[in-house]
């Protein structure tokens, strides 16, 4: 019930923020929301020379492949994206490198700053040097769902579908190096309170940083259930704190986006 009170007064909390990288498919423009989407904010093509397949990881590294040749100047404050096998989806911001071992060792963007899962010996990756913004694109624009064209996708459009809503790119992603046949679509969005998982960490974190409020909201909804003659003043408080934790959850400002001031 808490849940759904915050839910009603705003739907984008700054704590709510999250990002999710699509791994594109050659030829295929569209994607599936991720699973607790509620409004986008941007997307962001990221894209890079120097990909591979990892040999092993663990909570705060990656070791990549035997015969990576990047230089530690090269990599250091660059983005890594698991591009497939274990660990797929997912992102960290490379902190130390050896080049002996081919250890980087990485800040995930997860609360902890630890992969939510462990890349291993089939993990592939993309180290990203390159960033564009995507530009948004109506449904009704120029047919862009429609259209055949194949090359770097520069728009999209955002459209609905039975789960959890869609995005489509334009042109499909192409790219004549068959090496490199991906492309990696950085979501930035707002999650959706009521879709969190109970247990998750950033439900976790909510309960942190809200605290105060969570636990008057329980002790009103308790009085107002058993119809206590304290509940009006209970709720008075309640609401009270609701609207002073909301004038706290102001986005951050468009400058402050971490991928264009971490890629450049």
């Amino acid at each position: 019930e808490i849940n759904n009170d915050i839910y009603t007064l705003s739907k984008e909390l700054k704590t709510l923020q999250k990002v999710y990288p699509h791994i594109t498919v050659p030829n295929r423009s569209r994607y599936i929301m991720p699973t607790d989407y509620q409004s986008n904010l941007k997307f962001t093509l990221l894209d890079g020379t120097e990909y591979g397949t990892a040999t092993a990881g663990a909570a705060t590294t990656i070791t990549l492949a035997a015969d990576e040749d990047i230089t530690e100047a090269n990599i250091l404050g660059k983005y890594i994206v698991i591009t497939g096998g274990t660990g797929v989806n997912q992102i960290a911001q490379v902190t130390a490198y050896s080049t002996t071992t081919k250890v980087a060792t990485i800040f995930a963007e997860t609360i902890n700053g630890e992969w939510a899962t462990n890349p291993g010996a089939t993990s592939t990756y993309l180290i990203c040097d390159e960033v564009d913004d995507l530009e948004y694109r109506s449904i009704s624009e120029a047919d862009l769902a429609y259209d055949t064209q194949r090359d770097e996708p520069t728009a999209y459009i955002l459209s609905e579908n039975e789960t959890y809503g869609e995005f489509k790119l334009w042109p499909s992603p192409y790219r004549a190096d068959t090496g490199q046949t991906i492309y990696v679509v950085l979501q930035r969005y707002y999650a959706n309170i009521m879709l969190l998982d109970s247990a998750g960490t950033l439900m976790s974190l909510l309960y942190r940083r809200w605290r105060n409020t969570f636990v008057q909201g329980i002790f009103y909804k308790t009085l107002q259930h058993k119809d206590d003659d304290r509940t009006s003043a209970e709720e008075s408080k309640y609401y009270t704190l609701l609207k002073l934790m909301m004038s706290k959850e102001t986005p951050l400002p468009e400058s402050q986006d971490f991928v264009r001031n971490s890629i450049g």
